[in-house]
């Protein structure tokens, strides 16, 4: 028995940082995003951890989200959750209100990051700890 993982080319964060992020449709990037929540959210969790940090893109550019230790359905306990600039509150319990947070600040985020923003490749927020472990899933 094993395990497949997958390689995406760049996490979200890199791809908007990239000194030239040619041909990047940020608008067709968030509808899948929210077109992901939407359908977690249909399984019943919610992520609850929702940043840039946690969106791999594919080489097409189409993003996957990943990091789904803090993934529980609505009401139930967390032990981690969010990554401190990302969400509006520190939370003990998961809630889809909280993936609703996060698509908002990726999509403000993405916005206002110009062209090569930042030399060392860290979005806003990176030097923070994380609460939560690097898990990922394809």
């Amino acid at each position: 028995m094993g395990i497949v993982l997958k390689r995406y080319a760049a996490r979200l964060s890199e791809r908007i940082q990239d000194e030239k992020p040619k041909d990047f449709d940020q608008a067709a990037c968030m509808r899948t995003i929210e077109s992901g929540i939407k359908h977690l959210r249909s399984l019943d969790p919610a992520q609850n951890d929702l940043n840039p940090e946690n969106i791999m893109l594919e080489d097409s550019d189409g993003p996957r989200i990943i990091d789904l230790g803090s993934c529980r359905p609505p009401s139930d306990a967390l032990i981690t959750a969010g990554t401190v600039r990302w969400t509006d509150e520190i939370f003990v319990t998961s809630a889809t209100e909280h993936d609703l947070v996060g698509l908002r600040r990726v999509e403000a985020w993405m916005r206002e990051q110009p062209a090569g923003a930042s030399a060392d490749g860290k979005l806003d927020g990176a030097g923070d700890q994380d609460q939560d472990e690097d898990n990922t899933s394809g």
